[in-house]
């Protein structure tokens, strides 16, 4: 898991930094679901791992232009 996520305890807020390749739906979403590996002193369980929910609109998450391959062509429904 590259997409690592760091807390701030001074403004109590987390950031998350990392790219992922392929997010089915993303473009259409109403929330993103992001897995990222946490160091923190908080007590994480599970090998530090988090989950953190991200609105679309969200400063910093960007969205690319969809691949050309041939599993995204697939319509949305």
């Amino acid at each position: 898991m590259r997409t690592r996520a760091e807390y701030d305890a001074a403004s109590d807020t987390w950031t998350l930094n990392g790219t992922k390749t392929w997010v089915t739906n993303g473009g259409i979403a109403d929330i993103h679901l992001v897995a990222a590996s946490a160091e923190s002193d908080l007590d994480l369980g599970v090998g530090g791992q988090a989950f953190f929910i991200v609105p679309p609109k969200t400063p910093g998450l960007a969205m690319a232009a969809s691949s050309r391959r041939w599993y995204a062509r697939v319509p949305h429904r």
